[in-house]
């Protein structure tokens, strides 16, 4: 049985690198950092960097080609399109795993390469098919974990953005009702002639003054302009 070489990551990087800086990001998986080198709390920003860039697929027109016996035999950009995970580095002439950069567990080991695919790189042509095939695994496998890890990440990004973006709408929906309601009533008063302020305009007070008597009147008759005034931003005054 084939069996990949195999480090252990126990051991914790010595230089961690403790600010996010998206300009110094690497693509090339020869050459970055691992995401363990990063300091714990920057390390989703690194791995959101990467998920935006994608996986290194470098569109080759043909790739070294090493002996195995009589025979030369090289990596295939073919192999992008039936394992979506696959990277490849040029100078080590040796592939990646995406997902598995992203999401392995420092610490963890295992045969068929979780390592291999993730930092060592992985060359060996003649059993690249089974090779990759074994890294996948079962559908327990880490690497199937790394990739279900992967999509919960993007769900949840694309839920939270989704959130916000519905959040915005209607604050903007709500500031839009608060600000129509408050240009009404000054029209009026200016129309009237008559003063906006009041001698005591806190909460207890019994007269508030002509504007914030007449907008309370507003909500009181209107419902979309009492949810509006109430739910909407407290620094619109």
């Amino acid at each position: 049985m084939r069996r990949f070489l195999v480090q252990s990551e126990s051991e914790p990087p010595h230089d961690v690198v403790n600010e996010f800086n998206p300009n110094e990001i690497v693509r090339d998986p020869g050459r970055r950092k691992q995401i363990n080198e990063y300091a714990l709390d920057i390390q989703d920003q690194v791995r959101m960097a990467y998920i935006l860039k994608g996986p290194m697929q470098p569109d080759m027109p043909s790739f070294t080609r090493t002996p195995f016996g009589s025979i030369n035999r090289a990596s295939s950009k073919l192999w992008y399109k039936n394992y979506t995970w696959l990277e490849y580095n040029e100078i080590k002439d040796a592939t990646y795993c995406f997902y598995c950069f992203l999401f392995k567990k420092p610490g963890r080991t295992e045969h068929f390469g979780f390592e291999v695919f993730t930092k060592n790189g992985y060359k060996d042509w003649k059993h690249a098919s089974q090779g990759f095939k074994d890294h996948v695994g079962s559908h327990n496998s880490l690497h199937n974990s790394c990739v279900k890890h992967c999509d919960d990440y993007n769900n949840q990004r694309q839920s939270v953005a989704s959130k916000f973006s519905k959040a915005t709408k209607e604050s903007e929906e709500l500031y839009k009702i608060h600000l129509t309601c408050s240009v009404d009533c000054s029209r009026y008063l200016i129309a009237q002639g008559l003063a906006f302020r009041g001698h005591d305009e806190s909460a207890i007070s019994l007269n508030k003054g002509n504007f914030r008597e007449i907008v309370e009147w507003v909500k009181a008759k209107d419902e979309q302009v009492s949810d509006a005034l109430d739910r909407g931003g407290k620094n619109a005054q």
